[in-house]
Parts: structure tokens; sequence; C-alpha cells
């Protein structure tokens, strides 16, 4: 499952359990709630389809929240068709803590480690490459070159 997939998951539980408080809060909100027609996966829909729209990145619980008690108080809504969502880019983010199994914790680990890895074996690529380029001697004051005047081997013949 990807992260994509776990973190609507999350928020759909976390609508899920707002709207199922509010139907113990106030009874006449559960006929709209337990309409055959409205489920939390098109409400999800609906709240996703109305973010897209408004161009904002970020909401209030309360926006959120009331984006649902919206797609389930309007008999007729509609759930306006968004672009397929780029799930390398798309985030949901749910200010809750969320409980990783034992299964998930360690696959999490291994993809550090694995960066861990290939970061460390990258600088020490590196580190080795530059040692054994060739190192320039430095020009210092005692290497100067000065004109040496050319001997004549024939004693100016």
């Amino acid at each position: 499952m990807d992260t994509f997939t776990k973190s609507s998951e999350f928020f759909k539980a976390k609508i899920q359990s707002y709207l199922e408080k509010r139907v113990a809060e106030e009874p006449e909100f559960g006929a709209k709630y337990n309409n055959p027609e409205k489920n939390l996966d098109e409400c999800f829909k609906y709240i996703c389809s109305q973010v897209y729209e408004s161009g904002c990145c970020g909401f209030d619980d309360d926006e959120v929240f009331g984006m649902a008690v919206h797609y389930y108080d309007e008999k007729d809504i509609t759930i306006k068709e968004m672009p397929e969502i780029d799930l390398d880019r798309s985030r949901i983010v749910c200010f809750d803590k969320v409980v990783l199994s034992e299964e998930e914790m360690a696959e999490i680990h291994e993809q550090a480690r694995q960066k861990a890895i290939e970061k460390a074996t990258e600088e020490a690529r590196r580190k080795l490459d530059e040692a054994r380029k060739p190192k320039a001697k430095p020009v210092t004051a005692t290497t100067t070159t000065t004109e040496q005047p050319q001997l004549d081997l024939f004693g100016g013949m």
C-alpha cells in the first residue's frame, strides 16, 4: 500500500469518526448520514474535489469536517472531475499520531538504512576519486625559474 493510500485511509477514518460522533450528538443528522445513496468514498472524493477547486494547500479541521457534513446534508451534490492525482507530489496530512505496524516500521528502517549505505558509498567513492587524481605541485618561492645562460660547447668557433 503506497503512502497516499495509507494517508487517505487514515483521513477517511478521521472523517468517519467525526461524522459518527456528530450522529450521536445530533440524531437528526443520522438519517442523512445513513442515506444509502451516500458513502464515505464519495464523501472523500467530494472533499478532494473541493480542495482541488479552491487551489489552497491547507485547511482547518472545521473546514474539512464542514465539507463532509455538507456532502451528507445536500440531496443532489455534484462531485467535480479532477485530473489524475500525482501520487509522488500529493499528500494528505492529518495532525494526529499515525500508528504503524511492526512490518511498516521495519520497512521504513530498511529504506533509511539503504539510503544511508548509498550515501556513505557515494561519499567514499568521491573521496577515493579525489585521492587518485594527480596533484599539481605547488609553486613556491624556491622553485622560481631563472634564466641560465646557454653554454657554447665550441668556445665561439
